[in-house]
C-alpha cells in the first residue's frame, strides 16, 4: 500500500509486477481498513480466491471452454487473430504490446471482467496436480513451492498450434485402431496391442503457460481414449529424471 509496482501506471491499468505475498498483504491491509470503517464484519475478509473459486467465477455457470463458448476464433481468423476472444479478453492478438485498460471489454455472464485475458491472477492455493474425481470446493495442496495463477494475459496466443499440426479426431482414432491401440476391456480407455494398460506420461513445469498446455493435452487425449498423467517439476528436475 502506498506504492505502485506496475510498469504501466495509468488510471485504467491493472496492477502488475508484484508477488503472491504482495497480493496477500494487500488483501490483509484492505480487510483491516474496511473493518475499521465498519464496512466488514469481524468474520468477513478480503482474500485471494482458491483456484476452484476462481474457476467457478470465471465459468459463471457455463459448461463451455470459455464463458462465451468453446472457440476463441472464428472461421477465417489467421495468425494471432481470435475474433471471439477479442470481445472478452486482451491477448497477444488484440493488445498493443502494453498493459491494456481494465474493464474495457465485455464481462462474463456474472459481470466479471478480464477473466480470459489482460493479466494472470494470483490464487490462494499452492500449485499441485489435480486429485481426480469429483471434489467439493477443493483447496489445493497443503504445501508447495509455487502459488497458482489463473486467467489469460495479453501475451496469450489463442491458437496453441503450428502449421505442422491439425486436430482431426476421426483420423487420430483410425490411426490408433489400425496399430492395435484399442479399448479391449470396454472401460473407455485404449490399451496396448497386447492388452496391457496404456498410460502416457507428460513432464511439465509449474508455470501458467505449462498449465494451459497440459490442459489442452488432457482434453485432446481424453477425446481419443488415451490416459495421460502429468509429472510437474522444475526444468532441472525434469531433465535429471529423463536421464
Amino acid at each position: 500500500m502506498g506504492a505502485n509496482p506496475s510498469k504501466w501506471k495509468g488510471p485504467r491499468n491493472s496492477v502488475e509486477m508484484f508477488s503472491w505475498k504482495d497480493a496477500r498483504d494487500f488483501c490483509r491491509t484492505v480487510t483491516e481498513l474496511l473493518r475499521a470503517e465498519k464496512l466488514l464484519d469481524p468474520d468477513e475478509e478480503i482474500r485471494l480466491p482458491s483456484e476452484a473459486e476462481w474457476e467457478y467465477c470465471c465459468r459463471a455457470g457455463t459448461q463451455t471452454v470459455y464463458s462465451f463458448g468453446d472457440d476463441a476464433t472464428k472461421e477465417g481468423d489467421a495468425g494471432t487473430k481470435a475474433s471471439r476472444l477479442n470481445e472478452f479478453g486482451w491477448h497477444t492478438g488484440n493488445a498493443a504490446g502494453n498493459d491494456p485498460p481494465v474493464g474495457a471489454l465485455k464481462p462474463n455472464p456474472w459481470g466479471l471482467y478480464d477473466m480470459h485475458g489482460n493479466v494472470n491472477e494470483w490464487c490462494q492455493d499452492w500449485y499441485g496436480d489435480y486429485t481426480g474425481g469429483i471434489a467439493l470446493d477443493p483447496q489445493g495442496p497443503a504445501t508447495g513451492s509455487d502459488r497458482m495463477e489463473r486467467g489469460g494475459d495479453w501475451g496469450y496466443d489463442a491458437r496453441f498450434k503450428t502449421e505442422m499440426s491439425e486436430f482431426n479426431l476421426p483420423r487420430a482414432k483410425a490411426l490408433l485402431d489400425m496399430h492395435g491401440y484399442t479399448d479391449k476391456d470396454g472401460d473407455g480407455w485404449r490399451e496396448l496391442p497386447d492388452g496391457k494398460p496404456l498410460v502416457l506420461e507428460y513432464s511439465t513445469q509449474p508455470d501458467q503457460l505449462s498449465r494451459q498446455l497440459a490442459e489442452l493435452w488432457q482434453k485432446s487425449m481424453n477425446s481419443i481414449g488415451l490416459r495421460i498423467v502429468f509429472k510437474s517439476a522444475k526444468w532441472p528436475e525434469n531433465l535429471k529424471a529423463s536421464r
